[in-house]
C-alpha cells in the first residue's frame, strides 16, 4: 500500500508505503483428519463404482435368466404340440376306420390347436426377451441353441451367504465409507471452532524513508458463534448417514434372506 504523511508544523509532505505477505496455517490436528477425508472419499468413489457394476452385472443376468425362462417355455410347448398334434393324427385314424367318433377327433384337434397358440405366444416372449437382452448389452451374443441347465442345490446355509453378500456388497460398503466421511466432517467442524491462524511478514517505509520497519505478524479471526453451529449442523448430518447405514444394512439382509429362502425353494419345487 502507499499513503502519503503530512506533517502541520513543518508542511512537509512525506511519501510512504508499505508491503506484506501472509499465509494460514492448518493447525496439526486439521491435517490429519483431511487426509483421512480425502482417503475415505476415495473408498467411497471406488465403492460407487463397483456397485454401478455390480447393478450391471445383475441387470444382465435378470435378463439372461429371462431370456432361458422363456426360451424353456417354448421348447416345452413345442412338445406339447408335438405330441398333441400325434394323438390328433391317430384320432383321426381310428375315426375313418369306424373305431372312435368324429367328437374325440375335433377334441383332439382343438386341444392341439390351443397349444399352437400357446407356443406362438411363448415364441413371442422369447423373442421379446432376447431383444430386450442384446438391446442393453449389444455385445452379447445369444446362442442359436438353447443350453439346457440342470440347477444345483445351494451347498451353504444361510449364515454363510449373509456373511458372503455383506463382505463384499459395494452398496453397503458405499454407505459405510459415506458415514466414515460425515463423521470425519463434524470432527473436522469440532477442530474448527479453534480458529487456523495466519502469519504474515510486513515491510514499511515510513516518514520519507528515513524510517524503515520490518516484522511478523500473527492474526486470529473471530466467529463469534457461527463456527459452533457449523460444527452442530456436521454432527447432525453423521447421525443421518449412521442411521442410513444402518437402514441398508438391515434391509440387505431382508434381501439376503428372501432370495436364499427363494432358491432353496425354488430348487425344492423343480426337484
Amino acid at each position: 500500500g502507499t499513503g502519503q504523511r503530512k506533517i502541520v508544523d513543518s508542511g512537509q509532505n512525506l511519501k510512504e508505503w508499505d508491503v506484506a505477505l501472509e499465509r494460514p496455517l492448518r493447525l496439526f490436528n486439521k491435517v490429519g483428519i483431511d487426509e483421512d477425508i480425502g482417503a475415505a472419499s476415495v473408498a467411497r468413489a471406488e465403492y460407487a463404482l463397483g456397485d454401478a457394476r455390480h447393478d450391471a452385472g445383475r441387470t444382465l443376468l435378470q435378463l439372461w435368466f429371462a431370456w432361458q425362462r422363456e426360451q424353456a417355455q417354448a421348447a416345452l410347448w413345442q412338445q406339447q404340440v408335438d405330441i398333441l398334434k400325434q394323438q390328433a393324427q391317430m384320432a383321426e385314424k381310428r375315426v375313418k376306420a369306424g373305431d372312435a367318433p368324429r367328437l374325440e377327433l375335433n377334441q383332439a384337434q382343438a386341444a392341439a390347436a390351443q397349444a399352437s397358440v400357446s407356443l406362438h405366444q411363448s415364441q413371442l416372449r422369447a423373442q421379446l426377451a432376447g431383444t430386450d437382452l442384446t438391446r442393453q448389452f449389444p455385445t452379447i451374443q445369444l446362442p442359436e441353441k438353447f443350453p439346457f441347465a440342470t440347477p444345483q442345490d445351494i451347498e451353504h446355509d444361510f449364515a454363510f451367504w449373509k456373511s458372503r453378500v455383506l463382505e463384499h456388497n459395494h452398496e453397503l460398503g458405499m454407505v459405510q465409507e459415506q458415514s466414515r466421511v460425515q463423521q470425519l466432517l463434524a470432527q473436522r467442524s469440532r477442530a474448527d471452532q479453534l480458529p487456523d491462524p495466519t502469519v504474515g511478514v510486513r515491510y514499511s517505509n515510513e516518514a520519507g524513508g528515513s524510517e524503515k520497519v520490518a516484522g511478523v505478524y500473527i492474526s486470529v479471526p473471530l466467529s463469534f458463534g457461527q463456527r459452533s453451529a457449523m460444527a452442530a449442523g456436521a454432527a447432525q448430518q453423521a447421525d443421518i448417514a449412521a442411521d442410513q447405514e444402518a437402514f441398508v444394512k438391515r434391509r440387505l439382509e431382508g434381501d439376503i434372506y428372501a432370495t436364499y429362502t427363494q432358491a432353496v425353494s425354488s430348487f425344492a419345487t423343480w426337484q
